[in-house]
């Protein structure tokens, strides 16, 4: 064991096993954004059709169960590229709390 790895956990199977759940989604859910039909793996992303996603995530930390949660709940999920979740986030005002003056 090398100095610099003492103390560190590998989290190299926790993280593949993500990885997995996240492309088995995506995977189902056709490899391709549904709004504008962009299909670079890179930057695909997987959005919550209800825009609640932030909370759902918050709820579930675990990487792993995340992904598998989305896996198991697929009709509540489309793939967007960036852009188009970005684009969906804005006008939606998704994930933006209500101002309060202070």
């Amino acid at each position: 064991m090398s100095f610099g790895s003492w103390g560190k956990r590998d989290y190299s199977a926790r993280n593949k096993r993500a990885s997995n759940w996240r492309q088995a989604s995506l995977e189902k859910l056709g490899l391709k954004c549904s709004h504008c039909g962009f299909a670079d793996p890179r930057a695909l992303q997987l959005d919550h059709k209800k825009g609640n996603g932030a909370e759902e995530r918050r709820k579930i930390k675990d990487t792993e169960r995340y992904y598998k949660h989305i896996y198991e709940n697929i009709e509540e999920y489309q793939v967007l590229c960036a852009n188009c979740n970005w684009i969906k986030r804005v006008e939606l005002k998704e994930g933006k709390k209500p101002y309060q003056a202070q």
